[in-house]
């Protein structure tokens, strides 16, 4: 009977009885396992791999499924099945002689499928590994730049605004959209056509008479008697009944700081009368003498006897003054300038 040591011992008598070929085969899936053992993510989500053979001692000679410390389930089956026993050193794959024997294909296969399903988990883990860098970019897998295309998402369809800006068909649109905002700013900020609803400055306007109405003028020099105003009513009147849109028109006969009296049929101004050729008829009421306050003016209609004008309600604030009416324009026969 041969001792124990014969069959635990790294040399023995049952060492002789192995098959050299199951023995490589199995020295070879040991170190396999080995270098898979060894791969693991470091702490910044980096792979690495660490040298598995290094202090790698002999395990023992086996053989039929015998090793040291026993027999392996199924380790005569040719086809690797168990290939990996779970009681298997993981760190073997030195013969007993020291010498690393090489893998066969079938194990080198294995362990580098192995590797990349690792790989993948550990990328699906979120340990920051770039699926860019092995995959390609846009981390599809096929690494082939030239289909990106194929993740653009189509482009947008213009918006209507981008149209009406744009498309040759909206042209006649556009064009009278620019000349309406044109005549817009023109009509706010420098003229405006105004028309004639009444007598009050009869001869010089007659009813139906359209005028222009020029805003720049009195920006840049002060109103002065003789201009013909086109103005919003004053607090006198809209307390009684006017709306702010409602528009006048009168002719200025003083401003601040004139003493105004109308007597006898005459208008005085600072004591002197006043030659007043355009007027229709002369007044016949009396009024004055009253100075004229700062910031405001008087003003009265040519038609006198026919007017609501500054001898009813007051004087008129400069600030509701709108602009002067500088020309007439129609009707063609009544063409020109009005009288000052």
């Amino acid at each position: 009977m041969l001792p124990l040591s014969a069959f635990v011992g790294p040399v023995g008598p049952i060492g002789t009885l192995c098959s050299g070929a199951h023995d490589r085969h199995y020295a070879a899936a040991q170190a396999a396992r080995g270098i898979l053992a060894a791969s693991r993510v470091d702490g910044h989500g980096r792979k690495a791999v660490v040298d598995s053979q290094h202090k790698r001692a002999s395990r023992g000679r086996t053989c039929s499924g015998v090793t040291r410390m026993g027999v392996f389930p199924g380790a005569d089956d040719e086809r690797g099945s168990d290939i990996f026993p779970k009681s298997a050193p993981a760190a073997g794959g030195q013969s007993r002689t020291g010498k690393n024997s090489p893998p066969t294909p079938f194990e080198t296969r294995q362990s580098a499928d192995k590797d990349v399903v690792q790989a993948d988990a550990n990328d699906s883990s979120g340990h920051g590994i770039d699926t860019s860098e092995r995959f390609g970019r846009g981390g599809r897998g096929d690494g082939d730049d030239n289909n990106d295309d194929a993740l653009v998402p189509p482009a947008k369809s213009p918006s209507f605004l981008q149209q009406l800006l744009k498309d040759p068909k909206f042209d006649d649109l556009r064009t009278f959209g620019a000349s309406f905002l044109v005549a817009l700013m023109f009509r706010q900020f420098v003229a405006e056509p105004r028309y004639i609803p009444s007598l009050s400055m009869f001869p010089t306007f007659e009813v139906g008479d359209q005028l222009a109405v020029e805003k720049v003028s009195r920006l840049v020099r002060p109103l002065q008697r003789g201009d013909i105003v086109v103005f919003e009513p004053p607090t006198a009147l809209t307390d009684n009944g006017y709306k702010k849109s409602d528009a006048f028109i009168k002719r200025i006969v003083a401003v601040a700081g004139d003493f105004v009296q109308v007597h006898d049929g005459t208008l005085f101004i600072n004591g002197q009368a006043q030659d007043e050729s355009y007027i229709n008829e002369h007044p016949r009421y009396e009024w004055g003498p009253t100075a004229v306050p700062e910031g405001q003016v008087m003003v009265l209609g040519d038609n006198r006897n026919n007017s609501f004008d500054s001898h009813l309600w007051g004087f008129l604030p400069i600030k509701n003054v709108i602009g002067r009416a500088v020309l007439t324009y129609w009707p063609l026969d009544r063409f020109g300038f009005p009288a000052s």
